[in-house]
């Protein structure tokens, strides 16, 4: 089957010369006629579907373009004299048009929108048949990690790809959307001393120009959209090949290998050792084998993203991937829920592909939700199901604004693409699949995965096509769907009021839902409502507990009990996406049953005392009293879940004496956990006790500056320094869960005497975790004389873009720093604009906002960038919704002003 394919695309080139030579010149365009027809803003037309395409790439990364030639083999569906595709800043030297009788004729083409619309004009009306166009062209490679883009890394260059969602239109002509899945035949001439890799395996290499020049070609890939296509060439260095062997699901070996820059090669063991278990983890999920022919993990120089899941070249940000046992814990399970990810959508995405942009979430929100099932699975010990809920609650504060978008909001344009990936999609997503799964039953719900996958195999799916094979499964009718849609369709998050009640003896619990909205929140109650899969733990006096579980599809709901109850949790296992409250006595009750809860329960309690804190229910005092009590727990993910009040606390509330009064209180609160630990890692510690003391550090040591946890970073600090050589810092002197917090304590303690060597550090380290934890430091930095070094390191383009972004917020979320930052951030917008791309620059004016809770500050953000927002794509909803963050928190430290025993700030 290989072969015949590729003979098929000799005969169509050859077809291709004898046509030209038989005209007796080579094919000419024909004039470009008018055009009356608007270019297509969102969806292409259905006037015709692409069945194959034929690529060949001449990629040198050391020159600025590339050159290529494209064969789409096409289905006119009606008659036409035109069809629009995807074409952006490709230049188009020959385009010639082959119809189903094998007539050759030029074509012309043109990009007719600054978005990649492109009309190609046949010179003469067709019937509905298959035809043939065949593109010669060149294009500059990308500067902006998109479409195929080059980077460089140690003096010598990479390209590679990054076609999600909308940039192979840069690379190629195409049908740039979802909907369209077609087989790829690829090949690539590159320069004989690069290595070249694509999504299927090597078939064939032939030798070039006297051996200064190789063509690579590729098996056919299955069929794909084409953000799944990906193709890479530099100086990679390659792993030995592991091979997955078949198992109950897979008749065949699999090929894994991993490829970094060079010299990364150090780094390849632990992928090699960790991925066959999730690749088989996964395939015992979805009862079907991994589908494609190999699997390559390539850990880029630079990546806008964390990874892409590209089906058989997964892609990732080295500092993700390349990690080993060594590595800080959060390292290794950010790789390991990164990985999974990306593998899971091996399935979810290129097995099964979204028809359009608004069923992203099938792809992201399954893919995170089976992140935390196969981490918790391989790592029980990790406690997955803790973080999931972690971020659960950080898309329900995100959820929480009215400007929020739904998870399946109508993508109508190009601009609407890049705010379909956010934290709705993906973390809301996934919360409401796990609250799917408690009430259908995780076996009832596999079931329906399964069907889903098998019905839909190398094809496209929808919303309804999912829930049509979920409901089937959980036997639960026609409620389960529309359950499943009132929290699809519609934004925000629902709020349960419960209301327990005593009378002589007997119990009862009223509830009521809205939704949820914090102070100085103009929105309203919903129309509809949610069908909320709700279940209620039950403590009674006795020591009984009973659970009490039903849809509430209702606006309010009354539940009779036989006895009063004790204490009621409204969030039973914490699986339901919404929040909760109670009358002030009975969250007291329910606090005070914290030892009967479980941690995820634990985590709900806290979200309940944060969600009363930010309706003005609850004070500051409430607040720490709940922060206490979670501080008494060996899990990492209780111990912080309300440090993000403590932030605003810090941030926005607490003048200089609030400040200190409260690090004497957090002082105290925290030695416990500090004793209990030890200063250092210890030999055969739990990884909690790990994860624990490197986030205290971070918190309590860097943050607070409390002085019992910051003693032992300055130790380790001079250790550091005494063993350092000159130019270099001995940073494995210091263990790396505590590296970060290190660096950042000796920063702001040496100031200027330290940051050069910091600086130089970062200059000649490569290492991606190492890199990590100089980046903390510098963020951390708050001397007001270092600030325009610091400031100026983030228009560097020596760092990676992930690098740039993690020091600008952190930077920026420092109180301290929070003054005259967005002055600079605006005088030195043109050069921060030229790191993003057409994916991600709508967070311009979120990074731009960080810290900001006054309506001055909303007034100043909105006068700068409103006039920039044709500009920004996706950036008239990021502003809007950056807008209504700051009203809300503004409201909130108004209602909150003067509430802590001493002083609060102004």
């Amino acid at each position: 089957m290989l072969h015949t394919l590729k003979a098929a695309a000799l005969v169509c080139s050859l077809l291709f010369l004898s046509t030209a030579q038989a005209a007796g010149k080579h094919p000419t365009q024909p004039p470009a006629p008018a055009v009356a027809e608007p270019a297509p803003a969102g969806k292409l037309p259905e006037t015709a579907t692409p069945l194959y395409y034929q690529l060949h790439f001449n990629i040198d990364p050391a020159k600025a373009r590339f050159t290529a030639d494209a064969v789409l083999t096409v289905q006119l569906e009606q008659a036409a004299d035109h069809l629009w595709l995807h074409g952006r800043a490709l230049k188009v030297t020959s385009l010639t048009l082959t119809d189903a009788a094998a007539k050759t004729t030029p074509a012309h083409y043109r990009q007719l929108s600054a978005d990649g619309a492109a009309r190609v004009d046949f010179g003469r009306r067709l019937a509905p048949q298959t035809l043939s166009l065949h593109f010669v062209y060149s294009a500059a490679f990308n500067t902006s990690l998109e479409g195929l883009y080059k980077v460089q890394r140690g003096g010598e260059a990479y390209a590679m790809t990054q076609m999600e969602a909308v940039a192979a239109r840069w690379a190629f002509p195409c049908f740039d959307e979802p909907r369209f899945k077609t087989p790829f035949a690829f090949s690539m001439t590159i320069p004989a001393a690069l290595v070249g890799v694509a999504n299927t395996r090597q078939i064939g290499e032939e030798r070039l120009d006297g051996g200064k020049s190789k063509t690579l070609t590729f098996a056919p890939t299955e069929k794909l959209p084409t953000y799944l296509l990906a193709f890479a060439v530099g100086p990679w260095e390659v792993s030995e090949t592991t091979i997955l062997p078949p198992n109950r699901w897979r008749a065949v070996p699999i090929p894994l290998r991993v490829l970094g820059p060079r010299g990364s090669g150090a780094g390849f063991g632990y992928v090699l050792k960790t991925v066959p278990a999730m690749v088989n983890a996964l395939e015992d999920y979805f009862g079907i084998a991994y589908a494609f022919d190999k699997l390559d993990l390539l850990a880029a120089p630079d990546f806008a993203a964390g990874a892409m899941e590209n089906a058989g070249l997964v892609t990732f940000l080295d500092s993700v991937l390349l990690v080993d046992e060594g590595s800080p814990l959060q390292a290794r399970r950010s790789y390991t829920e990164v990985t999974v990810h990306e593998l899971a959508h091996q399935w979810f995405g290129d097995l099964v592909t979204p028809q359009w942009w608004d069923d992203i979430w099938l792809n992201e929100a399954f893919a995170n939700w089976m992140a935390s099932r196969i981490t918790g699975q391989l790592h029980p010990e990790w406690h997955s199901e803790l973080q999931q809920l972690h971020d659960t609650q950080d898309a329900m504060a995100k959820d929480s604004i009215v400007s929020a978008r739904r998870i399946r909001e109508p993508v109508n344009s190009v601009a609407d693409i890049g705010s379909a990936f956010d934290g709705i999609t993906y973390d809301k997503g996934a919360a409401v699949l796990t609250m799917l799964e408690s009430w259908a039953g995780a076996e009832k719900f596999q079931q329906g995965i399964r069907e889903h996958m098998f019905a839909h195999f190398f094809g496209t799916a929808n919303a309804d096509d999912l829930l049509d094979a979920l409901q089937k499964s959980s036997a639960r009718g026609s409620v389960f769907s529309a359950a499943a849609r009132s929290f699809l369709d519609q934004p925000g998050v629902p709020l349960l009021e419960v209301t327990p009640a005593c009378q002589d003896g007997r119990g009862s619990i009223e509830l009521a839902q809205s939704r949820y909205l914090p102070l100085g929140s103009q929105g309203a109650a919903p129309g509809k409502g949610w069908s909320i899969p709700a279940c209620l733990k039950i403590g009674h006096a006795d020591g009984s507990i009973e659970n009490r579980c039903a849809l509430m599809s209702t606006p309010t709901e009354h539940i009779d009990l036989a006895t009063c109850p004790a204490w009621v949790l409204p969030n039973a296992a914490a699986r339901g996406y919404y929040r909760f409250t109670l009358p002030p006595a009975q969250l007291r009750a329910l606090g005070a049953a914290l030892p009967q809860l479980s941690p995820l329960e634990q985590l709900a309690y806290n979200d309940a005392v944060a969600a009363s804190f930010e309706t003005g229910r609850a004070g500051v005092e409430e607040v720490l009293t709940a922060l206490a009590a979670s501080a008494t727990s060996t899990l990492p993910a209780v111990v912080t879940s309300l440090w993000k009040e403590l932030e605003f606390l810090r941030a926005h509330l607490l003048d200089a004496a609030g400040t200190e009064a409260l690090r004497q209180r957090l002082a105290g609160i925290y030695a416990p956990a500090l004793a209990r630990l030890g200063r250092l890692p210890r030999a055969g510690e739990t990884d909690d006790d790990l994860a624990l003391r490197a986030e205290l550090y971070k918190t309590m040591g860097v943050s607070w500056a409390l002085p019992e946890f910051r003693a032992p970073l300055l130790a380790q600090g001079e250790a550091l320094l005494a063993a350092s050589a000159k130019g270099r810092l001995a940073l494995s002197t210091v263990p790396s869960d505590m590296r970060a917090a290190v660096l950042a304590v000796l920063l702001q303690e040496q100031g200027a005497s330290f940051l050069p060597r910091v600086l130089a550090e970062l200059d000649a380290n490569s290492g991606p975790q190492d890199r990590a934890a100089l980046i903390f430091g510098l963020a951390n930095v708050t001397d007001p004389a270092l600030l325009p070094a610091v400031r100026a390191l983030t228009l560097d383009k020596s760092l990676h873009f992930r690098e740039m972004v993690s020091l600008l917020r952190t930077h920026a979320a420092q109180p301290a720093n929070t003054p005259g930052f967005f002055a600079w951030y605006l005088s030195r917008l043109p050069e921060l604009r030229q790191h993003f791309n057409t994916s991600n620059i709508e967070r311009l004016p979120r990074y731009a906002a960080t810290g900001m809770c006054s309506a001055a500050e909303a007034t100043a953000l909105s006068a700068a960038f409103t006039p920039l927002l044709p500009g920004i794509e996706g950036g008239e909803r990021a502003l809007r919704q950056q807008l209504e963050t700051i009203q809300l928190c503004a409201a909130l430290k108004a209602a909150h002003a003067g509430s802590w025993p001493v002083a609060t700030r102004k």
